[in-house]
């Protein structure tokens, strides 16, 4: 069976929940590491920062953090805050976390984004179908005319061939009858 603890702290100490000072890692710990990243990334600001690296250490190991800007409220607030508790057993657990109406209204936000996104490929996959459609149809109005110039250039052929045919006199019919007689023969 696996432990709740982890056997060894690592990662950067300004990231470290204060319980790894005495190698104790939770899950809680990690909750506690998100938090103050969430923090950082909304304020601009490590939450525990102090002027020198040292100042800052011992306020993660105090508990001191800065207090949170007036902008963050409501339940975002209470979580963050639960988030970088010193004491790990009063953090939110990751699925406390994660069945939180913060967290919910995330999740139906990028699902939206998703949706939207889908939305917008399939869009995109529809405007290229219909580009190709319209590109076979040309292609097959294109083919058609050429087969109808075949058709109407083979007929010229032929009416020139009989128009020439009908400018023969009577005694040049019969040299062309025979001729063609002919050469009928020869291939046979």
């Amino acid at each position: 069976m696996a432990s709740k603890t982890y056997l060894y702290a690592a990662g950067t100490l300004n990231y470290a929940a204060p319980e790894t000072e005495q190698n104790k890692m939770t899950s809680e710990s990690d909750v506690w590491s998100i938090g103050v990243i969430i923090i950082e990334v909304i304020t601009g600001i490590h939450p525990f920062k102090g002027l020198t690296q040292k100042d800052t250490l011992s306020n993660i190991s105090s508990g001191k953090y800065k207090p949170l800007p007036d902008y963050i409220q409501g339940e975002l607030r209470i979580m963050l805050e639960g988030m970088i508790s010193k004491d790990y057993t009063k953090r939110p657990t990751v699925k406390a976390l994660l069945e939180s109406e913060t967290m919910q209204l995330v999740g139906m936000i990028e699902k939206s984004k998703e949706q939207k996104g889908f939305g917008q490929e399939n869009e995109q996959m529809n405007k290229k179908v219909n580009e190709l459609e319209m590109k076979v149809r040309s292609l097959e109005v294109e083919k058609e005319q050429e087969k109808q110039d075949k058709v109407k250039e083979q007929k010229r052929a032929d009416i020139a061939e009989q128009e020439k045919v009908n400018a023969l006199s009577e005694k040049d019919k019969l040299i062309v009858v025979k001729d063609i007689t002919i050469a009928v023969k020869e291939q046979e």
